[in-house]
């Protein structure tokens, strides 16, 4: 799939769909996100995941979770069904 150029900031944004960690109370669930890869202007090595949705984490309980992506780590809340982000 062809990446959609962003021509005010010059950056190629990618969606696509990867396969992740949510981890929670010690336990780890593989599960599917739907994110847009962002690729930062003169070098394709610098990029970002952005815009994330968790697709089959259905049955999870509201708590305090781990979103693992390639090393990085990024903290969530499920609350009343719905992933948040905590900052």
């Amino acid at each position: 799939m062809a990446g959609e150029k962003d021509d005010v900031m010059g950056s190629l944004r990618d969606p696509l769909v990867l396969k992740v960690l949510l981890r929670c109370q010690g336990r780890e669930v593989a599960c599917r996100v739907s994110a847009v890869k962002v690729t930062m202007p003169g070098d394709p090595r610098l990029f970002e995941y952005v815009d994330y949705k968790i697709l089959d984490a259905h049955n999870l309980p509201d708590s305090d979770y781990e979103l693992s992506v390639e090393g990085r780590k990024i903290p969530l809340r499920r609350k009343d069904g719905n992933f948040l982000s905590v900052t």
